[in-house]
């Protein structure tokens, strides 16, 4: 870890967890406001650009499972 300027390996893997955590969460967070949104547009391309986004993002916390600090944690968050 000295190359990444850390000499605690706990506070580096706490870190990962959080950081984890963070790129489940948001991305959750994210697809819940994108379907309120799309209720109430207006504009039909909004509401089609705004319909079709949400499995884009849902596919994020896919991405993330290779992270260091990804074992476990993206099976505890994504769980409702």
């Amino acid at each position: 870890m000295k190359e990444a300027g850390l000499k605690d390996h706990g506070a580096a893997n706490r870190f990962d967890r959080e950081y984890v955590k963070t790129m489940v969460k948001d991305p959750q967070q994210d697809v819940a406001e994108f379907r309120r949104m799309h209720s109430g547009a207006v504009d039909p391309n909004l509401k089609a650009w705004v319909a079709k986004t949400p499995p884009t993002i849902e596919n994020h916390p896919k991405t993330i499972e290779g992270h260091p600090g990804a074992d476990g944690v993206v099976e505890e968050v994504a769980r409702p």
